[in-house]
C-alpha cells in the first residue's frame, strides 16, 4: 500500500504545482498539455481518486497508530 501513497502523493504534487500556475499566472498547465479532451477530465478524475486515496490513507495510518499506542501502555509492567 506504500507503493499507491507514493503514486498518490506524487499526483497530489502536480496537482498543487497546477493549482499554483493557476493562481499565480492564471495558467492551467493540465489544459495547456491536454487541451479540453477526454484526456483532461481523466486527468481530474485521477487527482480525486489520489486524493481521496490520501485522507483514507492517513486516517487509517492515525488508527494504526493509536491502536499501537495503546497497546503499548496496556502491555507496560511495573515492578515493585
Amino acid at each position: 500500500m506504500m507503493i499507491i501513497a507514493v503514486i498518490a502523493t506524487c499526483i497530489l504534487i502536480f496537482a498543487g504545482l497546477n493549482w499554483t500556475l493557476v493562481g499565480f499566472f492564471n495558467w492551467n498547465m493540465v489544459a495547456a498539455i491536454f487541451g479540453n479532451s477526454f484526456f483532461a477530465t481523466l486527468t481530474y478524475i485521477v487527482v480525486g481518486a489520489a486524493a481521496a486515496f490520501m485522507i483514507y490513507f492517513l486516517i487509517a495510518q492515525l488508527l494504526s497508530s493509536k491502536t499501537k499506542s495503546k497497546k503499548r501502555v496496556t502491555t507496560r509492567k511495573t515492578t515493585t
